[in-house]
């Protein structure tokens, strides 16, 4: 049986951050979180409710507090959820590019 140890090319202590101002918002990276939200924004002129969904799935609970507290309008929270998105998924372009660990 042919194996292959990928641990060293996996980054699992990293995750991303978009920045706001002076605040950092982690972001959940994991495939499995993706593979959810993926299919949703598809959905979304259709089903208000999957922006939430998305929410949900890619800001891990004690981020969603310091995203609140911005008090975002809607097309600015609009413009985060398609920023992180973009910055998982690695089509994000620029230099605002922030990775964490945790």
């Amino acid at each position: 049986m042919k194996t292959i140890n990928i641990t060293e090319k996996l980054h699992f202590e990293e995750k991303p951050a978009v920045i706001i101002g002076d605040t950092a918002v982690t972001i959940n990276n994991s495939a499995v979180a993706m593979l959810e939200i993926l299919p949703k924004l598809d959905d979304l002129s259709d089903n208000p409710a999957a922006l939430t969904e998305i929410v949900e799935l890619l800001v891990p609970e004690t981020e969603r507090e310091k995203l609140s507290a911005l008090e975002l309008s809607f097309g600015d929270f609009v413009t985060f959820i398609e920023a992180a998105v973009s910055l998982v998924t690695g089509d994000s372009e620029g230099e605002a590019v922030t990775r964490t660990t945790t």
